[in-house]
């Protein structure tokens, strides 16, 4: 029985292109030259086994021309669509509108060679509304907004919360901040991705992301399945 199945793109720019991939969580595990300048990546998705194979156009012009006429729309699905369809508005990808399909719900989108894909799954949330983002706003109204080069320069002992009111999942975790008595800072990760140095340095993969960061710059990160989140905001140390 076939258990996974990699897509092959054409596109003008493999580097470009891997880029869009890995900031929707794919993961660059081959890059490969494959003669006179060209080169090919192959990315993954770890959870699922998905993978996706970049080709350079130019080297298929050279050598099988005939597949470039070839432009299928390719279906994937998702247990949840909210955060990757954020993820693709954040980085300026052209998207859909998000549509009711059954009990679920799709959107279509284009990558930076416009070949077009459809995502299919559940919703966490209905997309945001005005309403939900005046929400988070007074439910973040504690905390107390942080740069990135600010957080690089902090010497005391703080909690640091990484998110954006895009983010479903930050919107929901905001909700219990405003029950918490306990000073923290924001760092608000709109337009920036997995790659940011100080993401990068404090392994914000995706958001929302909650550490506590001691004086001398080590930090532990926040796991709701391992523990509550009054518990973890204890004194930091």
């Amino acid at each position: 029985m076939i258990t996974d199945m990699t897509v092959m793109l054409y596109v003008e720019e493999v580097a470009v292109s891997s880029k869009f991939w890995q900031n929707l969580g794919f993961e660059e595990v081959l890059n490969q030259n494959i003669g006179e300048g060209h080169e090919t990546v192959l990315l993954m998705y770890a959870e699922s086994g998905a993978a996706i194979q970049l080709y350079d156009k130019e080297f298929i012009r050279q050598t099988q021309p005939e597949l470039l006429n070839s432009n299928p729309i390719l279906l994937f699905s998702a247990d949840y669509i909210d955060d990757i369809y954020s993820n693709l508005v954040a980085c300026d990808a052209q998207v859909s509108e998000i549509e009711p399909y059954g009990d679920q719900h799709y959107f279509t989108f284009l990558d930076p060679d416009d070949n077009r894909f459809t995502l299919i799954g559940d919703l966490v949330d209905k997309p945001a509304t005005a309403e939900d983002l005046e929400e988070f706003d007074r439910n973040m109204h504690n905390l107390l907004p942080l740069s990135f080069e600010d957080l690089e320069n902090m010497s005391r002992p703080n909690y640091i919360f990484f998110g954006r009111k895009t983010c479903p999942w930050c919107r929901r975790m905001a909700k219990d901040f405003k029950k918490l008595d306990v000073r923290m800072y924001w760092v608000d990760t709109e337009g920036t991705d997995a790659e940011n140095p100080v993401r990068r340095r404090y392994n914000v993969k995706e958001v929302p992301t909650l550490i506590k960061r001691a004086s001398n710059g080590m930090f532990v990160t926040f796991d709701g399945k391992k523990q509550s989140l009054s518990r973890f905001l204890g004194a930091a140390k």
